[in-house]
Order: C-alpha cells, then structure tokens, then sequence
C-alpha cells in the first residue's frame, strides 16, 4: 500500500484525489456535497421506480410481439407481422413515456436540426472532387508500384536472389 508522506496532500493510492473546495477551503466537504449533488441529478432526471418500469414494460411489450411471432406460426405471415410492429410501436410510446426516452426523443429532434444545416454541395462540386479522388488513386498507386518494384529490385541486387 503506498501513501503520501503528507496525508493533507491527495493523489497518491488510496488517499483522495487532489480535489479541492475553494467555497470552504475543505476537500472532505467538497467528495460529500459531490456525492450529493449525484444523487440529486439522478432524482431531477427524473430517474424514478416508475420510468424503471416503463422501460421494463416496453420491453416486455417488444418481447412479447417477436415471442407471438413464433407462436402463433399457423396464422399467415402478414398477421404475424402486424402484430410484430404493433408491439414495436406500443414499446416504443411506453418507452417514450419515461425520462431517458424524452431525453431520446429530445436527442432525434436536436439531431434534426443539425441535420438542416449541413450544406450538399452540387454537381459540378461533386464531380470535381470524385475526378481529383480518381486521379490521387491512380497517382498514388503507381508510386507505391514504383516504390515497391525498385525496393525489390535492391533486395535482389543485394542478396543475389532472383533473375
């Protein structure tokens, strides 16, 4: 076990970490208020019992729809997958319903947005630079053809190998 000669000093195994309050000059009361404040995020995601179990619930609504799938084999394949992606909708909303999926739903929507902004460039662009990637290609590849036939011609002159 190694500790720091100075135990006010953190860092070292299995000491704190060098973390410090400047509010209150303490390190201990900084780790606390630290562990609090977690905790008190996850209770403001709203990450309760209830969203626990409608995340439970939409997955047992997706897992039932694939197991009627199997289980009903008799009725014809379209029904069976009605009832797949009806179950896959249905776990969807009640796994909208809880706080991680309005942060999902939140995440698609910004996503979205960023997806407007991005600029396509337009077909003379388009073809300018699928033009200069066939001519890198070709350029590049008789250098590495020319690199790698005098490489092995050398090999050969100095081993005596070859014809």
């Amino acid at each position: 076990e190694r500790r720091s000669p100075k135990p006010q000093v953190g860092g070292s195994i299995p000491s704190w970490p060098a973390i410090f309050d400047w509010q209150t000059g303490d390190r201990q009361t900084w780790t606390a208020n630290w562990v609090i404040d977690s905790m008190t995020e996850q209770v403001q995601d709203g990450a309760s019992p209830l969203d626990s179990a409608k995340l439970a619930a939409a997955a047992g609504l997706v897992a039932a729809g694939i197991a009627a799938f199997y289980y009903f084999a008799t009725l014809p394949i379209w029904l069976r997958w009605i009832i797949v992606f009806a179950t896959l909708a249905g776990g969807a909303l009640v796994g909208l319903q809880s706080s991680k999926g309005r942060e999902f739903w939140q995440f698609v929507q910004s996503s979205r947005v960023e997806l407007r902004k991005i600029v396509w460039p337009n077909r003379q662009e388009t073809l300018q630079v699928t033009l200069l990637v066939f001519v890198m290609v070709t350029v590049l590849g008789l250098f590495f053809w020319l690199l790698d036939w005098t490489l092995g011609s050398l090999t050969r002159w100095l081993t005596g190998q070859g014809g």
